[in-house]
């Protein structure tokens, strides 16, 4: 979903437009607002092919704009732009999924974890849970 030339900024301009038209916060779409900030702001980064078109459809957009912006170009607006109840919906599921991944993050999921720490987290846990049994 990503064009050769990429005007960030061009597209994060548009981007607050259309969101601010429409009424929407950052965070819908199923979007987090971290990431919505940093496409408003222009900033440049590995945003994900599902991301993008997750901002587009928000925003009643083609799955095409993006590409469309970034090359200078303009947004196309959807046929069937998503109702504000099927937004709220995917701002919770956004919000639901920032939870889960920081409870990943704070257990280690999703990262690449080597095999000594792995043990070492498992042998930590068998000597808590046996210090516990004996009290």
């Amino acid at each position: 979903m990503l064009a050769v030339e990429h005007d960030w900024p061009r597209l994060g301009k548009a981007v607050r437009q259309r969101r601010d038209a429409l009424g929407l916060s950052q965070g819908a779409g199923g979007v987090s607002v971290a990431t919505w900030r940093k496409v408003e702001n222009g900033t440049e980064s590995s945003y994900t092919p599902r991301t993008l078109a997750r901002i587009a459809s928000a925003l009643g957009w083609t799955d095409d704009s993006v590409d469309a912006v970034l090359a200078g170009g303009d947004p196309t607006i959807a046929a069937d732009p998503p109702s504000a109840g099927d937004v709220d919906l995917l701002a919770i599921i956004a919000d639901l999924q920032s939870r889960v991944d920081a409870l990943e993050e704070r257990i280690g999921i999703g990262r690449d974890l080597d095999r000594v720490e792995l043990e070492e987290r498992a042998t930590r846990r068998r000597v808590s849970r046996s210090a516990a049994a004996d009290l």
